[in-house]
């Protein structure tokens, strides 16, 4: 015999079964309606009320057995009312939450077609190839992380015609699975979008709740990261930038974002806060810390600059050569190796070490048109200022071995002669 609590648990879960069926039932008749509004439609039909009550299908009963149909129909008037973006947006929706629909083939060759002869879409070759690889994608078999996947794409494809679209598709996740899992993500995701958007304080909002609610995510550190851009770029606050640039840096420090993080904050102690000891010990941080940094060699050419500025040639080489030696592939070693023989030349005062500043050209720049150049300069310092008339000789014979071709060449022949 049922006890009367067991009684009630199942009048419940009758309920629910019952309410589920009605869901159902409600959601096929519905698109009964649908249905046969859209095959009897003329030239004549109100598409606009069509459109709408589409709409409304879809956002009422989310992952019907119908919604591939319903989206591909919708798609469809959104192309008769020239609703390209819509069209477009609509069609992703479908491919990538309904992986299994019998409509994939169809869709796949609506977007192609979108991609390659509509203008309007303003696709990068980028968005293009994203958009291409969506016929190699594995279908899930769970709604919502369909979803997310449909979420992430709208993220990284970045068209700005279906933003306005995807933020609204960002939202609607949020009411349809009442869940924390992967909302770190959902949030992030959508803080991009609104931060390309221009939606600076909508961004910052979302950004915030992964910094407050969600402190394990692997989103944290970005989240602070971008936080810290936003007060910096958008509301002109250095000093709440510099807070969470200093909180990333402690909390994070292997997390890859913290070593730009440590570049952007020498950056305000260099650019707006004019305070080069600072700058320069946060710049140094930088390098000591995070040698395969993106801004590894600009930040070791911008510490050469101020001590430059402040007459320390000494330090200035040592950070010139520092960039030349470490990453001579970069687009800073060029400029460094140039400044290094000025100022041995004209601050420093050693020749010697010019000259064999101007031979690393040789070495690093091979094919850099100055290169012959600065080797027939540095054969000159040998041959007048410092006296050695037989690395002079190696010089030019270099010159005119490897750069026949060149007035420097032609210089060196006739100095080369003269020995």
């Amino acid at each position: 015999m049922y006890n009367d609590m067991s009684i009630w648990k199942i009048i419940i879960l009758c309920l629910i079964v019952l309410n589920v069926l009605h869901s159902q039932d409600t959601a096929d008749l519905y698109y009964e309606l649908l249905d046969q509004e859209f095959r009897d439609k003329t030239d004549n039909t109100d598409i606009n009320t069509l459109i709408t009550e589409f709409e409304n299908y879809i956002n009422s009963y989310p992952n019907s057995a119908q919604e591939d149909e319903a989206l591909f129909r919708l798609a469809g008037l959104y192309k008769k009312n020239s609703k390209t973006n819509k069209q477009f947006f609509t069609l992703l929706k479908l491919n990538l939450l309904h992986g299994k629909s019998p409509l994939q083939k169809s869709v796949s060759f609506i977007l192609d077609s979108l991609i390659t002869y509509n203008v309007e879409m303003h696709l990068s070759p980028e968005s293009e190839a994203a958009i291409k690889t969506l016929n190699n994608k594995v279908a899930r078999e769970d709604y919502r992380l369909s979803y997310i996947d449909f979420l992430s794409f709208l993220h990284s494809v970045n068209i700005a015609s279906i933003d306005p679209l995807a933020i609204d598709a960002f939202n609607k996740y949020r009411i349809l699975f009442k869940t924390n899992t992967d909302l770190d993500a959902v949030l992030f995701w959508q803080a991009e979008i609104y931060k390309r958007n221009k939606m600076q304080g909508l961004a910052a909002m979302n950004l915030k709740a992964i910094t407050s609610i969600f402190k394990e995510s692997r989103f944290v550190p970005k989240a602070f990261f971008e936080l810290a851009q936003i007060s910096f770029n958008y509301y002109k606050q250095p000093d709440i930038a510099t807070d969470y640039y200093i909180e990333l840096i402690n909390q994070y420090p292997e997390a890859d974002i913290t070593g730009d993080a440590q570049y952007e904050l020498a950056r305000i102690y260099d650019v707006y806060f004019k305070d080069t000891k600072e700058a320069l010990t946060n710049y140094k941080l930088q390098v000591q810390a995070f040698p395969d940094n993106r801004y590894y060699a600009r930040s070791l050419n911008r510490i050469a600059e101020l001590y430059l500025a402040e007459n320390d040639y000494i330090q200035s080489v040592k950070y010139y050569k520092q960039i030349v030696e470490s990453v001579p592939d970069s687009t800073f070693a060029y400029g460094a190796l140039v400044k290094i023989k000025d100022l041995y030349l004209n601050n420093i005062n050693d020749k010697a070490q010019a000259a064999a500043t101007m031979q690393l050209f040789l070495q690093i720049f091979p094919k850099h048109p100055e290169t012959p150049g600065y080797i027939l300069k540095a054969a000159k310092l040998y041959q007048k200022d410092i006296k050695d008339n037989l690395k002079a000789n190696e010089l030019f014979k270099i010159l005119i071995e490897k750069y026949p071709q060149t007035a420097a060449a032609k210089e060196a022949k006739t100095l080369y002669t003269q020995n």
